[in-house]
């Protein structure tokens, strides 16, 4: 009888741990899902901007303007959303990250032979300069 007592409340006392774990998690979940639509917002509009004007953007905030347009609209998804890198990398002085599972991924070369392998987990970042030449396609 005591084992069957003990094992209920082992249960309430769960249930009233998850009670309270569960409205912080889903404020985490509202928050992540709403900079998702954010980030969804801004690429769907990126894509209708012509290639010319993105690489425009990326050469101005000192970003990597190669690669395919989604590569292209990645880059520019993330520095209107989150800013631009305010720091190259600490080993090779790139200003080229991308974004790993939980980290930034350095993409610059330590030498002509070694990739970086640096890594950020939250980078410091300042505004993201979009020219006047981009705008005008956004309007």
């Amino acid at each position: 009888s005591s084992g069957i007592n003990s094992r209920v409340r082992g249960r309430r006392k769960s249930k009233a741990n998850q009670e309270n774990i569960l409205p912080a998690q889903s404020a985490l979940d509202r928050k992540l899902q709403a900079q998702s639509n954010y980030l969804l917002e801004i690429r769907q509009a990126l894509k209708e901007v012509n290639n010319k004007y993105l690489r425009e953007m990326l050469e101005i905030n000192d970003y990597p303007t190669h690669g395919a347009d989604i590569r292209l609209i990645d880059r520019c998804s993330d520095g209107v959303a989150f800013g631009r890198f305010a720091e190259p990398c600490s080993i090779c002085e790139s200003t080229y990250f991308t974004l790993g599972d939980n980290t930034y991924l350095c993409k610059g070369n330590v030498s002509e032979f070694t990739k970086c392998t640096s890594t950020i987990a939250a980078p410091k970042r300042t505004k993201w300069i979009i020219p006047d030449s981009a705008l005008i396609p956004l309007l």
